[in-house]
Parts: C-alpha cells; structure tokens; sequence
C-alpha cells in the first residue's frame, strides 16, 4: 500500500494544478531546459510538451506502485521500486522533450519548416 503514494501524489498534483493556477503555473514550477530558453515560442512549446508528458509520468508511476501492491512485496520494496521508476521516468521526460524542441526548432529557438 505505501508503494501507491508516490503516483497518487503526483496524480492529485497534475491534475489539481489545473484547478488551482487557472492561468498557468507560476513560472518557478515549469520546465526549464537549454533549448527551452531560446526564445519565446521554444519555451512555450517545451512547458505544453512536459506537461503532457507529466500525465504519464503520473499515470505510470501509480501503475508502477499499483503492480507492486498487487504482487504483494515488502511495503519498503515496493516503495523503492516506484521511486525508482518515477526518477527514470522523470529523466525520460527532460530527454524526450529535449529531443523534440532539437527536432522542431532551430539553434537560435525558430521553428523549423516542414516540407510539403
């Protein structure tokens, strides 16, 4: 059972930030990378990509936690484990974020043109 905190936390916090900063998150709470930073409309399109990817990262880490209740480990265990998996899947995020502002902007934080 202590192995499900961690997600249910995470989870009541995505989706009670909603509620609580109807005009955004204060700008202390977002994500800031080096390619987030270049301009604008790179920093625009990294905090909405975190963001979605933060749903995720909630939803996996309660069902990392709810597989660890359901096969029955040590509470401590189980706990590791969700912790665990919450950090890879955090660092996960920075990377895949990362990846697609390199993919979808240029060096100077211009949005790159699609060929037709």
């Amino acid at each position: 059972m202590l192995a499900l905190i961690p997600g249910v936390l995470v989870l009541l916090m995505v989706y009670a930030s909603e509620y609580l900063f109807p005009k955004g998150l204060p700008s202390v709470l977002l994500y800031h990378g080096r390619r987030s930073e270049r301009s604008p409309e790179t920093r625009i399109a990294a905090r909405a990509m975190a963001g979605e990817y933060l749903v995720y990262l909630a939803w996996m880490t309660l069902n990392t936690g709810i597989t660890c209740w359901v096969l029955d480990l040590a509470p401590l265990t189980g706990l590791i484990i969700t912790l665990g998996a919450m950090v890879l899947m955090a660092v996960v995020l920075v990377v895949l974020v990362e990846y697609r502002l390199e993919r979808n902007f240029d060096e100077a934080g211009f949005p790159r043109r699609t060929a037709r």
